[in-house]
């Protein structure tokens, strides 16, 4: 989830000690920052844990075990547009105007946790600044007892208050890294699952019900050929009309688009346009549709759902691609909506498949 121990050393800190603290102090936390194209920045830190993912999912999301690493109040509402609220002050109850809480984007299990802060305690500086970053927390199994932990804090500007919270939360996010490995390294492994042919040409489909009934669409399938090329698949315009699509015009930002239309000379109202939630180059993309032309089954509705593209390395040259539709309600035009990519989303993927294990895919240059 969030750094609430950098948000709470902030608070406390000094203005003029907050742009600087060294990654010395955490030597098993790489770092994997970056700039994008529109200039913003992105904070990305990660840590390999003796641990099997599925127990620092829990150590996020289940409140008796936020409290052994992080902070003695957490309430959570795992759905899409739920929220996590916590607080250093072990008095605290939910709704307490000097909590900290994000709004819930979209999560997978054991995968993945998208959110943004939407309350700040009253002494914390710049919440404005802030509440535009949107945060990521992956976690990539590296074995049945070995994960990779990645949080990612994307959206900075360059103004001096961007500064001062980038700054503070490059040592603060480190420092929640190391203090979850700390705690956690060397928890019991959990069973293997079988694991299926990673060449498989088969779409799998790994779809759920949340608790809340909410569920999620995902379906992926393993590709033995570049991240590079599956990633242009999605954001690459030439790519794009290389599968089919006639117009196709993306901007890649928090905030930008992904535009496609089925005629080279779209008229307003035929295209489909997806807003940029978030995106981590050939990782993660998070999308919200934006408009969809008439005739989808279900169409007023599919601005409630969240999407997620995600490209994960299996080893062996293999990565797993993954499309998953969070947030599904139950009946009426969700169920509709759900059908109609359920049977449509394999049709992307197995492009992709086919695409990016061409031998011009793996070509130099």
């Amino acid at each position: 989830m969030k750094t609430l121990l950098a948000l709470a050393l902030l608070i406390a800190a000094p203005a003029a000690a907050q742009i600087q603290p060294p990654l010395a102090k955490y030597p098993h936390v790489e770092e994997s920052s970056f700039k994008a194209p529109d200039g913003s920045r992105t904070l990305e830190e990660s840590v390999v844990i003796d641990a099997p993912a599925a127990v620092l999912w829990r150590a996020y999301v289940e409140p008796k075990e936020f409290a052994r690493w992080n902070a003695p109040m957490e309430a959570v509402d795992l759905r899409v547009g739920g929220a996590i609220e916590a607080s250093y002050d072990a008095g605290a109850k939910v709704g307490d105007p000097d909590n900290i809480k994000h709004r819930l984007i979209t999560w997978l299990p054991g995968r993945l946790l998208v959110f943004q802060n939407i309350q700040a305690p009253k002494s914390f500086p710049h919440p404005e600044v802030f509440q535009r970053t949107v945060i990521t927390v992956r976690y990539e199994p590296q074995g049945p007892s070995r994960t990779r932990v990645v949080i990612a804090v994307s959206g900075w500007g360059s103004s001096p208050a961007d500064d001062q919270l980038y700054g503070f939360f490059r040592s603060g996010d480190a420092e929640l890294l190391e203090k979850l490995r700390t705690v956690y390294g060397g928890a019991p492994a959990a069973a293997a699952p079988a694991a299926p042919d990673p060449v498989s040409a088969s779409v799998h489909d790994s779809s759920f019900t949340a608790a809340d009934g909410q569920r999620t669409l995902q379906q992926w399938i393993d590709i033995r050929g570049p991240a590079s090329c599956v990633w242009q698949a999605f954001t690459d315009p030439a790519a794009l009309r290389a599968s089919g699509i006639s117009f196709a015009r993306v901007e890649l930002r928090n905030g930008g688009g992904v535009e496609e239309g089925f005629t080279l000379d779209p008229k307003p109202g035929e295209t489909i346009r997806h807003q940029i939630i978030t995106y981590l180059p050939e990782s993660l993309l998070v999308l919200r549709n934006q408009a969809t032309p008439v005739g989808l089954p279900g169409a007023d509705l599919y601005p409630t759902i969240v999407q997620v593209i995600s490209i994960e390395p299996q080893g062996l040259g293999v990565v797993r691609l993954s499309l998953a539709h969070t947030g599904y309600g139950a009946g009426g035009g969700y169920d509709d909506l759900y059908g109609f990519f359920r049977a449509h989303n394999p049709a992307f993927l197995t492009g992709a498949k086919a695409r990016c294990e061409a031998p011009a895919a793996h070509a130099p240059g």
